[in-house]
């Protein structure tokens, strides 16, 4: 095995692995993947290795982002107030 942690794969074995788990691509999503197809391979080979499916994620991920952009906030007007104040 080369460098890296995955082992070198040529287009029929990664379109026989992923046969393996159902997931059916062909060479040309391989050679030219768009973001779509990205994300559908990802959430399938996630829900077999964890059984996580990708609906199940959607609120969590959602909470997290709307979180993350309230703290954004507070520090930005915060930041302001500091800012300002001198």
């Amino acid at each position: 095995m080369g460098k890296g942690i995955f082992p070198q794969m040529s287009t029929p074995e990664i379109i026989n692995a992923l046969a393996g788990w159902s997931i059916s691509v062909n060479p040309e999503q391989l050679k030219s993947p768009t973001p779509d197809f990205v994300e559908g391979v990802y959430c399938a080979c996630l829900q077999q290795v964890t059984g996580l499916s990708h609906e199940s994620l959607r609120d969590p991920v959602q909470n997290a982002l709307n979180s993350s952009q309230a703290e954004d906030k507070v520090c930005i007007v915060y930041s302001t107030r500091s800012t300002n104040s001198n």
